[in-house]
């Protein structure tokens, strides 16, 4: 039986070779079998299939394998993907070894291609460059769980115009890192320490940062919040600040706010803002596919710390969110679970509540049924 490589050669298929990627994969994972694997895959070969397509098969199975029970899988789906990013970047950015390669030279090549801004290289020297390139860890790489990582990739990693892979995730960070760095006296130094925080998944940055850091039109603002006067002047002067805003971006030094982090959270593995999970277990719809995703660090040891968000007492939620709001310049997106068996005097109360407590908004009430008790992965 033949298979089709990436760079289009034939070659006979070496089962070998497959098990040893999936042996790497499923390494200090408990509970993931790389039998279980290999068992699922064999029924795919077929004469001429493409190594790109048996890569995305594992890496689909390891994603169904996902559970309350096997969470692990997510970080095998993870790991395998990575696989998969290293090959497609050798290909592309013409390597002819695996993994990452000399950092000034990408930098030279994307920036020739219009693909990264030119002031990235006006403000950092070879020397430079090529300390901060050495720096970089691609075993964190492996920090990533399944839906994380393909939301990097997916969403913020620079690609050609046909959507060849020309960034790695540690090129992306140490990208951001030497943009939010460059105008410190000490910028090396900086460049470092945001790129340990980033690439640690110990901090994410805005979305339009991580999108946009680096390259040619770098807006960086996620939110921007004005008020408008009630005269033609005034509303003139906000129209101009917005103008400003969107070619600039704008930096809030000293004003504290917490994100509605629904995207980057992903990657970073972590749960979205300050709102208590949803599910343990649930299903994340992504293009054309559906992800199972767990809780962050579910497993059936922290299994019962966790608490979901119906099932807490949205009184003690609204005092919490009182004691935060008094460290907070803007208002939180607190949102209230509430069941459908509440009442209309317990309800208005919930929000008497919080008004007491000085919170400056309410989001939104999400409304849920806790009559019927399945089983949490198969109602996810």
């Amino acid at each position: 039986m033949n298979i089709i490589k990436r760079n289009g050669q034939t070659e006979e298929l070496i089962f070998a070779k497959f098990k040893k990627v999936i042996d790497f994969a499923c390494e200090e994972h408990a509970g993931c079998d790389p039998l279980e694997l290999e068992t699922a895959l064999l029924p795919h070969f077929k004469n001429n299939i493409t190594t790109k397509e048996i890569q995305r098969t594992l890496i689909q199975v390891a994603v169904e394998k996902t559970s309350v029970e096997q969470p692990n899988w997510q970080f095998v789906a993870a790991k395998l993907l990575v696989y998969d990013l290293y090959k497609d970047a050798a290909i592309h950015r013409k390597y002819d070894h695996f993994g990452y390669g000399d950092f000034y030279t990408l930098l030279v090549d994307l920036t020739e291609k219009g693909l990264y801004g030119s002031y990235i290289l006006d403000n950092y020297s070879k020397d430079e460059v090529d300390e901060l390139g050495a720096y970089i860890k691609p075993d964190r790489d492996y920090l990533f769980n399944y839906i994380g990582l393909k939301n990097l990739a997916d969403r913020y990693l620079i690609k050609g115009v046909n959507g060849e892979v020309l960034e790695l995730p540690q090129e992306l960070f140490m990208g951001v890192a030497m943009h939010l760095a460059m105008k410190e006296r000490e910028k090396v130094k900086w460049a470092k320490q945001f790129y340990d925080v980033l690439s640690s998944l110990e901090m994410t940055v805005a979305t339009p940062t991580l999108a946009n850091a680096r390259k040619p039109h770098h807006q960086l603002s996620s939110c921007f919040i004005d008020t408008v006067p009630d005269n033609l002047r005034g509303i003139y002067h906000v129209d101009q600040i917005k103008e400003d805003v969107a070619k600039y971006g704008v930096r809030n030094a000293w004003m504290f706010a917490i994100a509605p982090t629904s995207t980057t959270s992903l990657i970073a593995g972590s749960t979205a803002g300050i709102d208590p999970i949803y599910n343990k277990f649930f299903i994340e719809e992504k293009k054309n596919a559906v992800i199972p995703q767990t809780a962050p660090d579910l497993n059936p040891e922290t299994f019962w710390y966790y608490k979901e968000a119906h099932y807490i007492d949205q009184r003690w939620s609204i005092r919490a969110a009182g004691k935060r709001q008094r460290h907070i310049d803007q208002s939180q997106s607190f949102n209230l679970y509430i069941t459908p068996g509440i009442s209309v005097k317990e309800f208005l109360e919930l929000y008497v509540a919080a008004w007491e407590n000085g919170l400056k908004t309410v989001y939104y009430c999400r409304n849920k049924s806790l009559e019927v008790e399945d089983c949490i992965s198969c109602s996810a």
